[in-house]
């Protein structure tokens, strides 16, 4: 009994781990490589090192980014972006600055499960010797664990004609098509994601992305207004 109650609990922890880091994925709009980078420049970190939870919200700090190098510059950024205080992945909050609980807020309630996740110890397995070419690997492995592709909808499974399937490249596409669907301007969403090509929103979006209705609506809605990204 006992053993079979270890194997029960080992299961959920690492589904729990695992689904945190498909949601630190969509947060921030992030490549599997970027998840996966937390030891490169901290080979004693990791991910658990490198996410922070405070009154302001998730703090996080980059230390991978596809193409770029140590002496990459860009936006005035360079490796590792450090993702914290007016920069952090905020906690949505009342108009009156109270914090709403997790049954009105699809943010708060994502938050939450990453911040028990990390409390865990849950995130570490995704860290990578080499991100660029594991991290998407184990991403995608945990997708076909939990079966992403195979419980998808009859009307999602297929989209003109062509067979749908759920990859890590699909958690960031979610990301931008949900911000610029709720009303995120491209700059402000080219400036958060950190791409280098001002043309990517209009080849990496779906544009036929719908969030109305789903609780979503205000998951990006803080980046609506933002003038500055890590400035």
């Amino acid at each position: 009994l006992i053993k079979g109650l270890k194997k029960q609990e080992e299961a959920v922890s690492k589904v729990l781990g695992g689904i945190a880091t498909l949601f630190v994925q969509l947060c921030w709009g992030a490549r599997a490589s970027t998840i996966a980078g937390g030891t490169v420049l901290n080979p004693s970190g990791g991910i658990q090192d490198d996410l922070a939870f405070s009154e302001a919200g998730m703090a996080y700090i980059m230390r991978v980014m596809k193409g770029w190098t140590a002496s990459t510059t860009h936006q005035g950024e360079s490796l590792p972006l450090r993702h914290a205080g007016p920069n952090a992945f905020p906690w949505e909050r009342s108009g009156s600055g109270d914090l709403l609980p997790i049954a009105e807020s699809k943010r708060n309630a994502v938050l939450n499960i990453i911040r028990a996740a990390k409390d865990g110890s849950l995130l570490g397995w995704i860290d990578c010797d080499r991100p660029e070419t594991q991290g998407n690997s184990r991403i995608n492995a945990f997708l076909k664990h939990i079966k992403a592709t195979a419980e998808l909808r009859p009307g999602h499974a297929q989209v003109g004609g062509r067979r749908q399937s759920i990859s890590s490249h699909s958690i960031r596409r979610a990301a931008v098509s949900m911000a610029m669907a709720t009303g995120v301007r491209k700059d402000n969403l080219i400036r958060y994601v950190h791409w280098r090509d001002a043309d990517m929103p209009y080849t990496y979006v779906d544009s036929n992305y719908e969030v109305r209705g789903t609780g979503w609506e205000t998951f990006f809605s803080w980046l609506k207004d933002r003038v500055e990204q890590n400035a």
